[in-house]
């Protein structure tokens, strides 16, 4: 009786290590960065692809990240007085051919002042202009994709020695409005961080099999009572 619960706990801390000895997911992030250029600008962006001899990809999590900082100034330059609202801001896409396209806005300023008419002097100050500096903002999306994945995907992201390449664009969105005549000036940087999360199942270790089957051996050769 002893010597049977001794195997029992034997094949039970064998198959316990062999369970530790792999893990059930797991998770590679890469990422890839356009440092802070003013708008508008296109790059291309590069992650390694996923190697599958890793294991089974499971799932692809994409972020993008955007940061974009300018001012925004304007003069009435018109006889008469008059109400002026200003836009400043930037649109910033993630693409490729075969994938959802990601999208950010950027807005970094919805402003609406009551201007003078003319005083004279175009300095964006005074009684008929405005000036509006040190402005940013950021803002994030994420979106991601399950397998099975579409052949179009896994070209794209599968392989052992190659990079995914996506396109990110800036687009300057500003705009002064208002009746009567104004001189207006926008300056809008931009920056973008992309994100790539492979999440899959990995493939057991070489021990986790020798141990479980090991486990089997035991199981097969315990000796039976006499009858």
């Amino acid at each position: 009786m002893a010597k049977s619960r001794s195997l029992c706990a034997l094949i039970s801390a064998i198959a316990a290590f062999a369970s530790a000895a792999r893990s059930d997911a797991a998770s590679i992030t890469y990422s890839d960065a356009v440092p802070l250029i003013a708008s508008n600008w296109t790059r291309t962006l590069h992650v390694p692809q996923f190697d599958p001899s890793l294991g089974n990809l499971q799932q692809i999590l994409f972020e993008l990240a955007g940061h974009a900082e300018g001012f925004a100034r304007f003069e009435n330059i018109g006889n008469t007085p008059s109400p002026v609202r200003m836009h400043l801001s930037v649109g910033m896409t993630l693409a490729h051919p075969d994938l959802p396209l990601m999208t950010l806005s950027l807005p970094l300023l919805n402003s609406m002042d009551n201007a003078t008419a003319f005083d004279g002097l175009i300095d964006f100050g005074g009684s008929s202009g405005r000036s509006y500096f040190n402005l940013s903002a950021d803002d994030s999306y994420a979106t991601a994709l399950s397998a099975p994945f579409s052949p179009a995907i896994a070209q794209i992201f599968l392989g052992s020695n190659g990079n995914a390449d996506l396109s990110s664009k800036v687009t300057g969105l500003s705009m002064v409005n208002g009746p009567g005549n104004q001189v207006a000036q926008f300056s809008a940087s931009a920056s973008a961080i992309f994100r790539v999360t492979y999440e899959y199942n990995p493939v057991p270790e070489p021990s986790s099999f020798a141990l479980t089957a090991l486990a089997g051996t035991f199981l097969l050769r315990r000796p039976r009572r006499a009858r």
